[in-house]
């Protein structure tokens, strides 16, 4: 999807400081937890979807999902 619009949220600024352990990533890494976009390709199985599509969604930056901060960005469908 292209990222029309990523957030900098509390969580995101946890995570950088190291104060989120139940959302560790390592660090470097994209932060960005939110974003707004526009699909612009869907998996072979993806169902719902198509490009086009203007969608929003939290979608990474924990565990190990890099973020959203980007101009592109690869998420799961669900």
């Amino acid at each position: 999807m292209r990222v029309v619009a990523s957030g900098i949220n509390p969580l995101d600024t946890k995570i950088q400081v190291g104060r989120a352990a139940h959302a560790r990533i390592q660090l470097p890494a994209v932060l960005g937890l939110d974003l707004a976009g526009v699909v612009v390709a869907v998996g072979a199985d993806v169902t719902g979807f198509e490009p086009g599509d203007e969608v929003y969604g939290l979608c990474g930056g924990v565990g190990d999902l890099q973020g959203l901060a980007g101009e592109y960005a690869a998420v799961d469908a669900r």
